[in-house]
Order: C-alpha cells, then sequence, then structure tokens
C-alpha cells in the first residue's frame, strides 16, 4: 500500500517537473533580446496598437471582426504564455509538498 502511494506520488512530481521545465524554458526564451524584439514589443504592443488603431477606422468596417480577432489572438497568446509560468510555479510548489510526503510515508513506513 505504502509503495503504491509513493509511486503515484512520484509520477505526480514527475509530471510536475515537467511544467517547470517548460515555465524554465519560456524564462530562458522571454531573456533572449530577439524575442523580446518580435515578440515582447513587436507582436505585443506594436501590432496590437496597430489593430487598435484601424479597427476604429470606418473605411475599414466590414474587416472589423477580423480585426478583433486578431486583437483577441494576441491576448490569448499572452495568456498562454502566462499560463506556463504559473503552471510552472505552482507545479514546483507541488513538487517540494509531495517530496516532504514522500519523506513522511518513508520515514513512517521504516518505524
Amino acid at each position: 500500500m505504502l509503495d503504491s502511494q509513493i509511486q503515484e506520488i512520484e509520477l505526480s512530481i514527475a509530471e510536475a517537473r515537467k511544467l517547470v521545465q517548460k515555465r524554465d524554458q519560456l524564462y530562458k526564451l522571454m531573456k533572449n533580446r530577439d524575442f523580446r524584439e518580435v515578440i515582447e514589443q513587436g507582436y505585443f504592443i506594436e501590432e496590437a496598437a496597430r489593430l487598435v488603431s484601424i479597427s476604429a477606422d470606418p473605411n475599414l468596417k466590414d474587416k472589423r471582426d477580423e480585426i478583433i480577432l486578431q486583437i483577441q489572438s494576441i491576448s490569448n497568446y499572452r495568456q498562454y504564455l502566462q499560463t506556463i509560468i504559473t503552471l510552472g510555479n505552482m507545479a514546483e510548489n507541488e513538487i517540494r509538498d509531495n517530496e516532504e510526503v514522500i519523506d513522511d510515508l518513508t520515514q513512517e513506513g521504516s518505524l
């Protein structure tokens, strides 16, 4: 019984480590100057501002729905990146907690 609990927790830790790794990869990517210029500045800021500006253009009224979808896609992508960070942070805490549980279970099993 104890061994199966530990194995289940170890599987959970392995999955959590994947989320932490993905978060760390994103952090590394976000430190890259090209990523910052192309994605953070160029896409998240400049492209978003351009799309918001043209969405108010009366000459582009027939394209407004498409423009709104493009604005939403920028937001969705940014949320995706933030979700990677959030899940990675949560997973890091989960790893620590689960390792403590394994230590406790191991100590109980050796009594």
